[in-house]
């Protein structure tokens, strides 16, 4: 049910088909790979595999996800687009950090943290939207972005610490009572 931390680190692999029931892929279980897409299966609670895959442009993520874990898209320099899954949770320290291909993330319902520096050098987004429910934004979570637009959806605001957005020039728009 888990693939366990580095287990397929440095492979070289361009594929992987998924074993039914997996429902944790552990940091860096895929790191440094070549691939240029993945799908991951639906039921994975837990993700946390790919860091360093700087070729990898298209990701599928599966329904019912709840984590995405530290580190599990750092360096994926080449990604362009993530869509996330109704029901994820949290996304963790670093996960996206240096995704340098994406401009624009769209958050769904249900997520309540977006940690520290999960975003972080992620220098060519320009745009996110953040949902209802969403309950804290860590230290540096977008810092060294080039946000120009944020759509805030919660009529209460999140948790976001002094520097969730240093250095940048921001327009935010939030909903009407």
């Amino acid at each position: 049910k888990t693939i366990d931390y580095r287990a397929f680190a440095n492979c070289s692999l361009t594929r992987v088909d998924f074993p039914e029931g997996l429902k944790t892929i552990e940091s860096c279980a895929f790191e440094n790979n070549c691939f240029t897409e993945i799908r991951f299966p639906d039921g994975l609670e837990t993700i946390g595999g790919c860091k360093g895959c700087s070729d990898l442009k298209k990701v599928e993520l599966p329904k019912g996800l709840k984590t995405i874990s530290r580190y599990a898209f750092c360096d994926c320099s080449s990604l362009t687009e993530i869509e996330f899954p109704d029901g994820l949770e949290s996304i963790e320290l670093y996960a996206f950090n240096h995704c340098s291909g994406l401009t624009k993330v769209e958050f769904p319902k249900g997520l309540k943290t977006i940690e520290e520096s999960a975003f972080c050098d992620c220098y060519n987004l320009t745009e996110i939207d953040l949902p209802e429910g969403l309950e804290s934004i860590g230290n540096n979570a977008f810092n060294n972005s080039d946000l120009r637009k944020i759509y805030c959806r919660p009529l209460s605001p999140p948790e976001i610490y002094m520097t969730s957005f240093p250095k940048i020039n921001v327009r935010i728009y939030v909903p009407r009572e």
